[in-house]
């Protein structure tokens, strides 16, 4: 078996984050959590004993994070991310996601995530009262695979 997840990496030394066209700022540390839309298992028992499980509905991706509150205004992320899509498609807004984590600090290459469909999941938006600062809490839901690649 190949020796793997040898070589880790820290968004924390450089990283970037794009929601549509905006690079968002103020992200908490360690908030960020990336987890990609599998497939349903479906478990199920023969007589007592546990089957292999069938494969059900694939489900969606989530994206959490969390930033230090900004400002509401319509130019920022609050007012952004709800945005309504067109009524005659009613359908929700999607927006582009790309998450770049350097190789090292000032590492001009590194590893990404993207995808080009999530979306403001019903819950998704979290205004928070702080002691360092308020807070964002912000949840995607993503149509596609969250695809990871080089930069």
């Amino acid at each position: 078996m190949a020796t793997v997840n040898q070589t880790p990496r820290r968004f924390e030394q450089g990283g970037v984050l794009t929601i549509g066209a905006d690079t968002i700022a103020m992200i908490m540390p360690g908030t960020i959590t990336v987890m990609p839309a599998l497939e349903e298992k479906i478990e199920f028992h023969d007589r007592d004993v546990p089957q292999v499980p069938l494969i059900g509905k694939r489900g969606y991706g989530e994206i959490n994070l969390q930033l230090r509150g900004g400002k509401y205004a319509a130019s920022e992320m609050y007012t952004a991310l709800q945005a309504a899509a067109s009524p005659a498609s009613n359908v929700s807004k999607v927006f582009t996601f790309e998450l770049q984590i350097p190789e090292h600090a000032a590492a001009t290459t590194g590893e990404k995530f993207s995808c080009a469909q999530a979306f403001l999941a019903s819950d998704g938006l979290k205004w928070n009262a702080g002691t360092e600062a308020d807070t964002l809490d912000i949840k995607l839901r993503t149509v596609d695979d969250v695809v990871a690649a080089t930069y």
